[in-house]
């Protein structure tokens, strides 16, 4: 049943042909694209109303590169599942195209500057395995000429992530 396109199109919310069709299934991804069961797993439900309205068959989608074939909205509303607002593209195009109707968060707008005090940094992140501390020592060794593979294996690291701290790539904020 859950494979019928019927049983789909029961869950969208379709008035007029110019409007938008919002899926109302419940389960969603961060970027409010909502979610469909759809031939043996869970689906973007654009994904799916592209592809009965088109009777093709999308490749997955689970790693995105910039020629990786992606289904657009022309609408800017996530849970539309409307045909006429869907074109198929790259992820190449939807960056392209989300950047110019200002939908990324670039500079000021970015959540590590909005948000400062809900984006952990350093060791305020549950996740961080070095302390500040650590991280001084770390660049202060490899100005004093120690070897970053030798400094990798003391703290438990890769060596790209020596590389990384030493440059400022990471913990930039310390």
């Amino acid at each position: 049943m859950p494979d019928d396109p019927d049983h789909f199109w029961q869950r969208v919310v379709r008035d007029r042909p110019d409007d938008c069709w919002p899926f109302t299934g419940k389960s969603g991804n961060q970027y409010g694209h909502k979610q469909a069961y759809w031939r043996g797993r869970m689906r973007s439900a654009h994904r799916v109303a592209y592809e009965i309205a088109h009777g093709v068959q999308l490749a997955d989608a689970r790693v995105l590169r910039a020629d990786t074939p992606c289904v657009l909205h022309t609408c800017d509303n996530p849970p539309c599942c409307n045909p006429a607002h869907l074109r198929l593209g790259t992820q190449r195009e939807n960056i392209r195209d989300a950047s110019q109707r200002k939908r990324l968060a670039f500079g000021d707008d970015n959540p590590m500057r909005r948000l400062p005090t809900v984006v952990r940094r350093g060791e305020a992140n549950n996740r961080a395995k070095l302390r500040v501390a650590d991280v001084l020592n770390i660049r202060l060794r490899s100005a004093h000429g120690d070897i970053q593979a030798v400094i990798a294996s003391d703290y438990g690291l890769a060596i790209s992530t020596i590389q990384r701290i030493v440059y400022r790539q990471l913990w930039k904020h310390c």
